[in-house]
């Protein structure tokens, strides 16, 4: 006798289904709790039941396939950075993803695989999950119902939410709606992406706007500025720095001409905050990027100066960067697509433009961003990978080192300086599958301490004696905006009365403060000191 079951609902043709939300509940509450997780597991649950009850299979897909992608890339970001950073996704990641170009996402594809085999494998669940059956299942106009409703309520309180909280000027508030509805969805973390794209427009319309300055020059005895921005270097990779293998010997070789920073500290852990952050008025205690228009560029060009922008990092959607809402103030721009070698005729074109009494040459390079390996040609590898997880990055701390050496052979027959800082620095685990990554909300001072100097000519030696030297107090790089424009020479009363470098790191070397992914103060000096030490009790 064939008798149905009473709990055919749970029996093996909701199997699958079962299993995706069982999957999806527990990341979001262990990777992405907050007060919207249950509205986020409902309607996952009923999105599901909603396409289990349409039997047009092309129908089905047609409606499916787009939404659940969304859903498994949403996990997939969450365990990418919950297991690579200990920190859920945030606003932060997603910046530095919108702003990276189509080559750097595929390469970190290359070393993040895993996620997107995850990502893939969930998508192929959760169409499985949702094929119909024989048996009775829920109303189509029932699960349809909820969903619209709880729909309807996420749009409500979006918009008292946006209400309760003008939009900054210059945003688009639809962006802002838009961000917190997706709270309420399965797809939650395209939140991150709806915010960083808002606060991208609101950089666009304030970057033109150049403050006006009351400047004062003087006669710096230097005609050639170079600004050189590295990208995720490491101090602790350089020899110059004590480092055991030898990555660093031209600079090394300069030692004579440079003053040296031992302990310079980058402000956040990531490009698009810390380099703006860097060049302009904005600081740690007053993150604002309406800041980003008080910027060394305007400073510069107001003051007279011929400034070049030449970028490594190739030119795609950077006028949707915070970095490039900087940049695209520079009279002259140049982003180019290969290794940072290749802005070497670029730099000898800059140098020989006539008519300019002096000049700002600013060079962002790609530096040691992840993938280590594609930063440098093969034949300029010095240390071999094979058993060494730490090869590719010191080759592309070593490879970076070589630059300098071309650029100070250059510059040292003219009246000319160079300042360096990385962006930020990077955390090491040898225990990961990549041993090398971006500060999360539990950082070390890894993911903050960068190399920092700046090289004098010989011609300018004797002049510049006392700025040379080793500087072994803690420098947060955020307050670059003051130290460069007192290398440049340029007094502005709102910057502070400065006569020298040394007078900038004097007045602010007592400031530790740094802001991890979340924007959350944290003391540089409270940090462990590197990512394999155990967390602090606080922090579990």
């Amino acid at each position: 006798m064939n008798i149905k079951k009473p709990y055919l609902l749970f029996g093996k043709e909701y199997l699958l289904l079962i299993i995706s939300i069982i999957i999806f509940s527990v990341i979001n509450i262990l990777m992405a709790p907050n007060i919207h997780m249950s509205y986020r597991i409902v309607t996952f649950t009923l999105s599901l039941l909603f396409l289990k009850a349409i039997r047009s299979t092309p129908l089905r897909l047609m409606l499916a396939v787009p939404l659940l992608f969304l859903c498994s890339a949403d996990i997939s970001l969450s365990l990418y950075s919950w297991f690579t950073f200990k920190t859920p996704f945030n606003d932060g990641f997603a910046a530095s993803t919108l702003e990276s170009n189509p080559s750097e996402m595929l390469a970190m594809l290359g070393v993040y695989l895993r996620f997107v085999i995850v990502c893939l494998a969930l998508l192929v669940l959760f169409i499985c999950a949702v094929r119909p059956i024989s048996g009775k299942m829920p109303s189509k106009k029932i699960t349809g119902t909820l969903i619209l409703i709880i729909c309807l309520v996420a749009l409500v309180s979006s918009l008292k939410f946006v209400k309760k909280r003008p939009v900054n000027e210059g945003a688009i508030s639809e962006l802002k709606v838009a961000a917190r509805f997706t709270t309420y969805m399965p797809f939650f973390n395209m939140s991150y992406f709806l915010t960083a794209m808002q606060e991208s427009q609101i950089l666009k319309n304030i970057s033109g706007a150049a403050p006006h300055y009351t400047l004062t020059v003087k006669d710096t005895g230097i005609d050639t500025y170079v600004l050189i921005i590295g990208e995720s270097e490491r101090a602790r990779n350089m020899s110059i720095y004590s480092y055991k293998k030898p990555t660093t010997p031209q600079l090394e070789s300069q030692k004579p001409y440079l003053k040296l920073f031992t302990q310079a500290i980058s402000g956040v852990p990531f490009t698009s905050v810390a380099v703006p952050m860097a060049l302009s008025a904005d600081n740690i205690h007053n993150h604002n990027l309406k800041n980003y228009a008080d910027n060394v560029i305007n400073l510069a060009n107001q003051a007279g100066f011929h400034t070049t922008w030449l970028s490594a990092q190739t030119a795609f959607g950077n006028y949707g960067s915070s970095v490039a809402g900087i940049a695209m103030n520079a009279k002259d721009k140049l982003y180019i697509k290969g290794y940072d070698k290749e802005l070497i005729p670029h730099l000898k074109t800059a140098l020989a433009k006539p008519g300019h009494d002096k000049k700002l040459i600013i060079l962002h390079l790609y530096g040691s961003h992840e993938p280590a390996c594609a930063r440098y040609p093969s034949n300029e590898a010095i240390f071999d990978k094979n058993g060494d997880i730490d090869a590719c990055y010191d080759n592309s701390v070593r490879y970076t080192d070589s630059l300098f050496g071309e650029i100070f052979s250059l510059l040292k027959q003219k009246n000319a300086s160079v300042f360096y800082f990385s962006d930020h620095a990077l955390e090491r685990d040898p225990k990961q599958s990549a041993p090398y990554f971006h500060g999360g909300i539990t950082p070390s001072q890894e993911a903050y301490h960068v190399p920092m100097f700046i090289w004098y000519s010989p011609v300018l030696e004797p002049r510049y004696q006392q700025e040379i030297g080793q500087v072994d107090s803690v420098y947060s790089t955020s307050y670059n905006d003051a130290a460069i424009a007192t290398w440049l020479g340029i007094t502005d009363a709102n910057r502070g009365m400065f006569s020298s470098v040394n007078d900038v790191v004097n007045k602010f070397k007592n400031d530790s403060t740094v802001l991890d992914n979340l924007y959350q103060k944290l003391d540089y000096h409270s940090l462990r000191k590197t990512a394999q030490e155990p967390l602090p009790e606080s922090s579990r």
